[in-house]
């Protein structure tokens, strides 16, 4: 019975221990223009996560699990830094590219 009970309570508790381990935090990379807007990361955070992201130039809140992006006139590369709930941290990187135009 004890043997059972310890099983039961493992398993019950191992999502939560796994955290969100192995999900796409950054997105897919975006193409924008100069300039414009696009949203990066994920609309379904893990829940008791926490994010970072780097460099913050452009975002409107770089602890959100999906910042929004604007005012960019060049590529830039993001990274964001997952704190998981299990103590463990993620990296994920997404690109924004501006479409540049020749006159």
């Amino acid at each position: 019975m004890k043997q059972s009970l310890i099983t039961i309570l493992a398993w019950l508790t191992l999502p939560c221990l796994l955290g969100a381990q192995g999900q796409d935090h950054a997105g897919e990379d975006k193409l924008i223009c100069p300039g414009g807007t696009t949203q990066i990361g994920t609309n379904t955070p893990c829940e008791g996560c926490c994010y970072i992201w780097s460099p913050s130039v452009g975002l409107d809140d770089p602890s959100k699990s999906n910042p929004t992006v604007s005012g960019l006139m060049g590529s830039t590369i993001y990274s964001v830094t997952v704190s998981l709930p299990n103590g463990n941290f993620e990296v994920d990187y997404v690109t924004v590219y501006t479409y540049q135009t020749t006159m």
